[in-house]
């Protein structure tokens, strides 16, 4: 028996934007959206600091999504949703197998 134990803390700073891009497309997100969420949102993000009102520094952000950021729980979701479809195709195929509980109520 295999039990599977996943943890989804900070999944989407730690996935690849490519594999991201490529969920929205094959669950059929329009194309409007999949540029505006990969480009401006995922891909070319800025941090500026100000120091006494003026601009003292700024920077692009490499990976990760600001913290706060409302769209990190639906892109959390999409990242798991790959592993849950991989899952289910190896289920149909006889490669995993689940198992059922009883519920105990």
């Amino acid at each position: 028996m295999v039990l599977f134990k996943l943890d989804f803390e900070k999944a989407v700073d730690s996935a690849n934007w490519g594999y991201l891009e490529e969920i929205m497309n094959l669950m059929g997100f329009g194309q409007k959206w999949n540029s505006w969420v990969c480009f401006n949102v995922l891909k070319h993000q800025n941090i500026t600091v100000l120091v006494n009102g003026a601009i003292a520094s700024s920077s692009n952000m490499e990976r990760g999504l600001k913290q706060g950021d409302p769209l990190y729980p639906f892109l959390s979701i999409l990242a798991a949703e790959g592993l849950n479809s991989l899952i289910s195709q190896a289920q149909c195929c006889g490669l995993f197998k689940g198992v059922e509980v009883d519920s105990w109520v």
